[in-house]
């Protein structure tokens, strides 16, 4: 995939640029990565593309069209004169007989997850695959239901890497600090895949990708499969000894390694947590995907 600055050559048609570090940057997802476009729905985003096979987009009708879930939904989304907030939308910045600068915003209710994205004709069969997006929750937009209406507290509660534990009794109150990690850039696709490992959407994926683009729904859901009592999640609990067959909770110190280890063992169960565990883990994996935790 293209890099900010750089033409990916999608074959001989056409060369793609995301401008994925500057997308990245508006978008708060550069520390993910640099290389992956990264957005937040309800925000607009720019690319630029230049067709080699003489295809002209100023004499040619054309469209976008981004394709999400297991069964490639696809939304099509014609240029217009200016943007609209509330739903997908695409304006040309500039055009000439062989370049087009693009505007794309999505809905602030959109499906947060994995898009791939594309130009096609409105009739004829030509398409131009442009490369694939991730789209997460948006805390700095109004019409997006996780909206925080706080610089610090979206700083804090979506941006920052690190916190405090807290844990023991009423009586005996500890803490500890906690590498919640959730810019790593392993993480976010590990979360991802928490979600597609969820027992409701391994009964039926294409209804449970369209929840996804409710915050309760993907909350739930990732309560649920933090802990692998009933479903297929990530850490399983023990509250007393021995603990010879995985590790003793008071010794995680961050959310990463118990990810990767889930990820790594093909999503076996990571022994063991106990209950700020779970909720620290839960923590990481809301942040990335951008519902504001604490």
């Amino acid at each position: 995939m293209a890099t900010d600055g750089q033409f990916a050559s999608i074959g001989e048609k056409c060369q793609v640029d995301l401008q994925c570090a500057a997308n990245n940057k508006a978008h708060r997802t550069i520390e993910i990565s640099e290389k992956r476009l990264i957005l937040r729905r309800g925000q607009s985003f720019n690319i630029k593309v230049i067709f080699k096979d003489g295809f002209n987009p100023q004499t040619e009708l054309i469209e976008v069209a981004v394709t999400n879930g297991p069964k490639d939904t696809k939304t099509v989304i014609p240029f217009r004169e200016e943007l609209n907030e509330r739903r997908w939308s695409a304006v040309i910045s500039s055009v000439t007989k062989n370049e087009l600068c693009m505007t794309i915003s999505s809905s602030p209710r959109a499906i947060i997850g994995r898009y791939s994205l594309s130009l096609q004709h409105d009739y004829k069969n030509i398409s131009y695959f442009l490369g694939n997006i991730v789209l997460l929750f948006n805390p700095w937009c109004a019409g997006d239901e996780v909206h925080l209406d706080s610089d610090f507290q979206r700083k804090e509660y979506v941006l920052n890497e690190t916190g405090t534990i807290y844990y023991g009794s009423s009586d005996y109150i500890c803490d500890r600090d906690w590498n919640f990690g959730q810019f790593e850039a392993d993480i976010l696709d590990i979360c991802l895949n928490l979600l597609d490992n969820a027992p409701k959407y391994l009964q039926n994926p294409n209804r449970a990708n369209r929840r996804r683009c409710s915050s309760v729904y993907v909350a739930r859901t990732v309560s649920a499969m933090v802990n692998s009592a009933y479903d297929k999640g990530i850490l399983q609990g023990r509250w007393s000894s021995p603990y010879t067959d995985g590790v003793y909770p008071g010794t995680w110190s961050g959310s990463i390694a118990i990810l990767r280890q889930w990820q790594k063992s093909n999503f076996q169960p990571v022994r063991y947590g106990q209950c700020w565990v779970f909720a620290a883990v839960t923590c990481t994996v809301l942040r990335s995907l951008g519902i504001p935790t604490r």
